[in-house]
């Protein structure tokens, strides 16, 4: 009895500490709300302000077309020629990110996050791609299946690149997908296996 007495002693001390010694827990909730995703139509707004609407698509009339135009740039180490085989900011504000998956639920995402994702990835890999490519022989390439379309895109991934380094052959991916918007044809970017 007396251990129990003693224990319940030390429980009250224990609980007897000032209320200044216990966090505030505030009883209602404040009277703002800190929103910091916009809805979609405003972040399109946002991310076209400034960009001049493109008339069409650019590019090439057709996917052969395009790999031959990307193989001369990178025998020439021509970066202009390679920068001007890829969807610019406004193809893709206003062609390319409207039709595609990243648009809609599930994904959702914002217009700029999808876009820087798009042009760091790309901007790495052709650095990479001219930094490297000096002893390749570039051959042929083939894609993986039949395009896959989102509303007005067809699109084809996994491209590969055969081709020699020095003796060698190899299969890389030297470019990412390839999108075909009204007839014409483009490259997302550079994403490649550097």
């Amino acid at each position: 009895m007396v251990a129990i007495a003693i224990m319940a002693v030390l429980m009250c001390a224990s609980c007897s500490g000032h209320a200044s010694d216990a966090p505030e827990v505030p009883q209602h909730t404040p009277g703002y709300v800190v929103d910091s995703i916009l809805p979609p139509g405003e972040a399109m707004r946002r991310f076209r302000a400034g960009l001049d609407s493109p008339a069409a698509f650019g590019g090439p009339t057709s996917r052969d077309s395009l790999v031959a135009r990307f193989f001369a740039g990178v025998r020439r180490h021509n970066r202009a020629a390679l920068d001007s085989l890829a969807m610019t900011r406004a193809e893709f504000a206003y062609f390319v990110f409207p039709s595609s998956r990243l648009s809609r639920p599930p994904y959702r995402q914002p217009p700029d996050i999808a876009w820087m994702l798009f042009h760091a990835n790309s901007e790495s890999g052709l650095t990479k791609l001219l930094n490297r490519s000096e002893n390749y022989r570039l051959r042929s390439y083939t894609c993986a299946g039949t395009a896959e379309h989102e509303g007005t895109l067809a699109l084809w991934r996994k491209c590969v690149v055969h081709l020699r380094d020095g003796v060698q052959p190899r299969d890389l991916h030297l470019f990412g997908t390839i999108i075909e918007v009204g007839g014409r044809f483009k490259f997302a970017g550079y994403d490649n296996d550097f």
